[in-house]
């Protein structure tokens, strides 16, 4: 619904947490959104006490690979840089087109995806 109503919106879910040692265990994240410290370091925060809700909300950031967007939007923002080998920069490099080119980055909270995150060793 998002996409459709909005075509310059990347719609991200509620990523919740699968712990790397456990896979079987899965634990419900808290509400907050995405974004940047100054190093360029992605942390997901709550810092205006978003509490539950239903409805999606802006974030500052994505987290780079788990999104939802128009497929000709994409096109037009390049799609990702194909010589960008390495894990991590995604997530900062698909937000700087989407927010320099007058789109929006929301969170779906009724959308959930269990996420094994990385350790950045």
């Amino acid at each position: 619904d998002r996409v459709a109503a909005n075509p310059h919106v990347l719609a991200m879910p509620q990523l919740d947490y699968i712990p790397d040692r456990d896979w079987h265990l899965y634990f419900a994240s808290s509400p907050g959104h995405w974004r940047y410290e100054w190093n360029f370091n992605l942390i997901f925060t709550n810092p205006l006490g978003v509490g539950q809700q239903h409805e999606p909300y802006p974030s500052p950031g994505t987290s780079g690979g788990i999104f939802a967007m128009r497929r000709d939007w994409f096109q037009h923002l390049g799609l990702f840089d194909p010589y960008m080998l390495e894990w991590g920069g995604d997530h900062f490099e698909l937000t700087m087109k989407v927010w320099r080119c007058g789109g929006r980055i929301e969170i779906v909270p009724c959308s959930r995806i269990g996420h094994l995150f990385r350790q950045p060793d």
